[in-house]
């Protein structure tokens, strides 16, 4: 579904913004000469502002990140999640022991484990939790298509849109558990991913970085996947 984001500019706010915008255009036998606007000769604006729930998805987990230039802050061994990143995996801690163990894993520091608290927070429950059940829930089963599409990216940044999940198994996979799994955060013109990384007891928790060029025949499996607009989410 879509949510919509009211923003409401008084008529006062409007006047006096009108009343710049024709400023150049009033003057003596001016024909161009406009009426004075006064906040009692217009009503309140109203603009509508429409986000879909993958978009959502995208601020939910930008949330959840360090902002870009600050990965430091991030780093498993020094850093920290921040706030919202620890609220969101100290209420749910979407861990599985059975297939997956480590100090690193378990603390948050893992595109999995991050992708699964954001995705699982935003309302979707059932989303698997490691990165070999996420290939096998969106390349190996129909299990994704319940709430997400598959779409046909080709891995560019200009391919992709604010809260699209993107996934990929690397070729020498011999478990489909090596590879990374993001969120993408678009804004200011701009592509980055939303995510985490292991790597040897060195990663780090959520944090903003740039989205590189993929080329999926690289890959063991790729994809990119959204949210359907008639997921229930969290607000």
């Amino acid at each position: 579904m879509k949510k919509r984001i009211i923003i409401t500019i008084t008529a006062c706010l409007m006047a006096a913004l009108l009343t710049v915008s024709f400023s150049g255009c009033k003057g003596g036998g001016n024909e161009n000469e406009v009426e004075e606007t006064t906040s009692e000769t217009m009503p309140d604006q109203v603009i509508v502002i429409e986000k879909t729930a993958s978009e959502r998805l995208g601020d939910f987990a930008a949330a959840m990140c360090w902002p870009y230039g600050e990965s430091d802050k991030g780093r498993y061994d020094g850093g920290a999640m921040n706030d919202e990143y620890r609220k969101l995996f100290d209420e749910l801690r979407p861990q599985d022991d059975s297939e997956i163990s480590g100090t690193q894993w378990n603390a948050g520091a893992s595109c999995d484990l991050f992708v699964a608290t954001a995705v699982r927070g935003f309302g979707i429950e059932d989303f698997p939790v490691t990165l070999a059940t996420q290939c096998d829930y969106f390349f190996l089963t129909d299990d994704y298509k319940e709430h997400f599409s598959k779409l046909n990216a080709d891995g560019s940044p200009s391919s992709v849109n604010h809260g699209d999940i993107v996934i990929y198994i690397r070729a020498d996979s011999e478990n489909n558990g090596q590879g990374h799994i993001f969120i993408v955060n678009k804004g200011d013109g701009h592509t980055w991913r939303s995510n985490a990384h292991y790597r040897l007891d060195n990663g780090y928790y959520g944090v903003t970085d740039d989205m590189p060029e993929y080329t999926p025949e690289k890959y063991k499996y790729f994809g990119v996947f959204r949210l359907k607009d008639d997921q229930a989410a969290s607000e």
